[in-house]
């Protein structure tokens, strides 16, 4: 049989909190806090643990909260009233040390995609290049016309050569181009996907292609 861990439900929200019903010995176990959480020990912890401590922070914000929120209604002093503070600041590094690691891996990824992107551009200039050369071997060929002659050969020769050079430029541009071609999509906050219109987001006035040609003779019953 599959163990299936119990999952709790909405009571874990305020549940083992200052306004459960026990003793005053108990709540004030309850209120006995630590430090918040250091930024150096933050960042030794991956990304599932990070997600983990952030939901339990949530919890705990939220019990304090209720709690803070009992204490104002009933005009008393909030114990450890500082345990808000904490928990919040806990959340803020939580956040500041993800924000960094997407940061860092971004500023690695631009990197890899720049040194890629130098090297695409050599290679595209080498075959523009020999490209060039070729249409230029064909010309000299054409004019040549149905003559043998020793050199029609040698042409002949350089042109196949050639014409593999670029095949082999083309075998490693491809992949090259792939990686390097999403820095012309655009950006997805601009895309409409929650949208029935097709098309990208711009700025200037767009409207309907059925509506369009036929503004001027728009009714308004308003």
């Amino acid at each position: 049989m599959n163990f299936v861990p119990k999952r709790g439900g909405i009571e874990e929200l305020w549940k083992n909190s200052f306004l459960d019903d026990v003793s005053i010995k108990t709540k004030q176990k309850y209120s006995q806090t630590g430090d918040a959480w250091p930024c150096i020990l933050l960042r030794k912890k991956s990304f599932n643990d990070l997600h983990k401590l952030y939901y339990i922070c949530l919890k705990e914000k939220n019990k304090l909260l209720g709690e803070q929120y009992f204490h104002f209604q009933n005009g008393t002093k909030m114990i450890q009233h500082g345990r808000l503070k904490k928990v919040k600041l806990t959340m803020k590094r939580i956040l500041t040390v993800l924000s960094r690691r997407a940061i860092h891996a971004q500023c690695i990824r631009a990197k890899d995609i720049l040194k890629k992107q130098q090297e695409r551009e050599i290679y595209e200039t080498q075959k523009f290049q020999l490209e060039e050369q070729l249409l230029y071997l064909k010309h000299k060929i054409n004019i040549l016309k149905n003559t043998s002659s020793l050199e029609k050969y040698s042409l002949k020769l350089s042109l196949t050569k050639i014409q593999n050079q670029i095949d082999q430029l083309t075998i490693i541009l491809n992949p090259l181009r792939k990686e390097t071609m999403h820095l012309l999509i655009p950006n997805f906050k601009y895309q409409r996907k929650y949208s029935d219109l097709p098309g990208f987001i711009s700025w200037k006035k767009q409207n309907i292609v059925a509506l369009r040609n036929n503004m001027d003779k728009l009714n308004k019953f308003y």
